[in-house]
């Protein structure tokens, strides 16, 4: 039941790929038309955008890396695609959509490790559908990963300089870990509910919600946001003082 929205999604996307036409990519600056799915046939380096999707548009990074890029993929517009296995390191934002409105465009991320990034390893005004993701060692003071909405399984955010996550409104992941970040852990502005998850060893707050975080067979230290303040904590992790 907890895999339904992310599964569901995923299978939608695999349909629509069987239909899809296919474009190798073997050179920095490709672009992907509506509805095709890019191949990576190549590593690619010091591009301006590494790949660029357009609306309902894929890539298949085929075990492949876009390294050093200012952006490593790029969606243009409210709704894409990106399965690995596959690297994206070194980029100023490792991958960014321009997009809207969560409940119409979204970002689907599947098997890729997001890396060094220097100021954002993913940057997305929507929501984020993901599995087997991970994102690490971003550089600025800013966020691992910014989105509007999350969801997922299988998601690891650690050892980004800043704010591992934030989340515009609400986050529901099954299989989060979240360790080792400079400051928050995980920031939503609306509800979170984590399932089997670690939420540990990040700045002073791994958890900070306005809500009460729902959490099933997960751990964390420490917890805020009660009251709409920092200092007072949900009494939801390990080390909060009684509330």
């Amino acid at each position: 039941m907890r895999c339904l929205l992310v599964c569901s999604t995923l299978a939608s996307w695999l349909a629509v790929a069987g239909t899809a036409t296919a474009v190798d990519i073997t050179a920095c600056g490709a672009l992907v038309a509506t509805g095709e799915i890019g191949v990576l046939q190549s590593d690619l380096s010091g591009c301006a955008d590494g790949v660029t999707l357009a609306q309902d548009a894929a890539l298949q990074m085929n075990g492949h890396a876009i390294m050093n890029s200012a952006i490593g993929v790029h969606c243009t517009a409210g709704r894409c695609r990106i399965t690995g296995p596959g690297d994206i390191g070194g980029a100023d934002v490792g991958i960014r959509l321009e997009g809207g409105t969560p409940g119409r465009h979204a970002l689907y991320i599947d098997d890729v490790d997001v890396h060094d990034s220097a100021s954002f390893g993913i940057y997305a005004f929507a929501r984020i559908i993901a599995s087997n993701l991970s994102v690490s060692g971003t550089i600025a003071n800013s966020f691992g990963v910014y989105a509007t909405d999350l969801r997922g399984t299988g998601i690891s955010v650690t050892n980004n300089a800043g704010t591992g996550l934030g989340i515009a409104e609400n986050a529901r992941v099954v299989g989060l870990t979240v360790t080792g970040n400079g400051e928050e852990g995980l920031e939503a502005q609306g509800r979170i509910k984590l399932f089997d998850s670690t939420v540990t060893g990040n700045g002073d707050i791994d958890i900070l919600s306005p809500h009460r975080p729902r959490l099933r067979n997960t751990v964390c230290d420490h917890s805020g946001g009660r009251e709409d303040s920092y200092e007072l904590n949900w009494g939801v992790c390990a080390n909060d003082p009684a509330p």
